[in-house]
């Protein structure tokens, strides 16, 4: 907001205007995105997938992503990710 010159509240009301919601909670779907594809497509751990998408703290991670994706993100990728059939 400080950037564009205009006041923290002034941006917060018009980027809801814009995109119907707030931008924190812009930026946690984003990330949380990202972190669906990351838990699909790599073999990282869900902590260092935590850490690339911009999160700190495990735990809030965990419960942010299972607010936004509706499962944990362990459940997330055992369901998502194609099971290979063993010998």
């Amino acid at each position: 907001a400080a950037q564009i010159g205009m006041s923290q509240r002034s941006f917060i009301r018009r980027f809801k205007a814009a995109t119907g919601e707030r931008p924190s909670r812009y930026l946690q779907r984003l990330r949380v995105e990202s972190a669906k594809q990351q838990l699909i497509n790599t073999d990282n751990s869900i902590k260092t997938i935590c850490l690339n998408v911009g999160y700190q703290d495990f735990n809030y991670f965990g419960r942010v992503f299972r607010e936004l994706a509706g499962l944990s993100p362990r459940d997330f990728r055992k369901e998502q990710r194609p099971q290979i059939p063993g010998p």
